[in-house]
């Protein structure tokens, strides 16, 4: 009799402990997910946010390094919200699978880098659908000798757009501040520029006042800083159709929703669900793990205004 009860009070306790278990990752660990912001863009604004039932761990994306990773996987995560930037993207996607790892970015575009992995999906469309729209832009606006202004800090996205340079005349040139800048821009017609916020309103301030011909901004500048600039006419901005300066920001919420709707035990599990899947208004991630969606370039000024509009300013 007492070998009996010792059977069954042993038994309710596993029972109770695997109970509590799958209560435990059900309502807490599977809503767990590392979330990486930056200092360079609006990402960091969104640490101050909570975003229930999602339980995130903010971490720096500037200061990532493999042991970051290492300690993410140590506290039974699986899913990373992040990174912003293709250069992050580059420097860890190898040790995402080492630590099967998987990563959905808000924000980059860097072909390269989305056809080489499937550990790193994002809910943009590629540099390469980007940049055959602004090709076709400056060919309806009768382009003939272009400058690609790149960005030092994130040469593996900023390097795609010199597929420009093969449908005009022209030249590319790092820019790294105003004092250290030499190029005559006066011989352009047309620039297109792919820095990050704080780089774009800095060259667009300096050089945009005094340029006759039309600039393209890249989705790399677009942010709530851009508000600062006067009202240059002559000035376009490339937009994936969200509403507002800091369209990254949409994107994470977007991720956010995402996630929130389903819980996953592995990121195999992960992955074979949302390849093909709808993840929210209609989008789909490809074969490849990015959206195909309409891209469009449209002048900075009715921009400004509609983002305005939709922030409620």
């Amino acid at each position: 009799m007492l070998k009996k009860m010792s059977f069954w009070f042993w038994f309710m306790i596993i029972v109770g402990m695997i109970i509590f278990q799958f209560l435990y990752w059900y309502f807490f660990k599977g809503n767990s997910y590392a979330f990486l912001y930056s200092l360079k863009n609006a990402s960091h604004e969104v640490i101050t946010q909570q975003y229930k039932p999602l339980n995130l761990y903010p971490l720096n994306e500037d200061a990532l390094s493999k042991n970051t990773l290492k300690y993410i996987k140590s506290k039974g995560l699986n899913i990373i919200v992040g990174p912003n930037f293709s250069t992050t993207g580059f420097r860890i996607f190898k040790f995402l699978e080492d630590y099967d790892l998987v990563a959905i970015s808000p924000s980059i575009t860097s072909t390269k880098l989305l056809m080489s992995t499937n550990r790193i999906f994002s809910i943009v469309p590629t540099n390469e659908y980007q940049i055959n729209v602004i090709i076709k832009f400056l060919k309806n606006n009768a382009s003939k000798n272009v400058l690609v202004i790149l960005d030092p800090f994130n040469k593996e996205y900023s390097r795609e757009f010199l597929k420009i340079l093969k449908e005009f005349n022209g030249e590319y040139a790092y820019f790294y501040s105003i004092k250290t800048f030499s190029k005559d821009i006066s011989k352009y017609d047309s620039i297109v520029i792919t820095l990050e916020p704080k780089g774009a309103i800095d060259f667009l301030s300096y050089f945009a006042p005094d340029f006759s011909g039309v600039i393209v901004a890249s989705d790399a500048a677009i942010d709530e800083g851009l508000d600062s600039l006067p009202d240059f006419k002559n000035i376009y901005v490339v937009t994936f159709g969200f509403k507002s300066y800091n369209w990254s920001n949409e994107a994470i919420y977007i991720i956010f929703r995402m996630l929130s709707k389903h819980k996953f035990i592995s990121t195999n599990q992960f992955v074979n669900f949302y390849l093909g899947h709808e993840i929210g208004r209609g989008m789909y991630f490809n074969d490849e793990g990015f959206i195909e969606k309409n891209i469009s370039i449209v002048n900075f000024s009715k921009y400004r205004k509609e983002s305005l509009i939709f922030e409620g300013k």
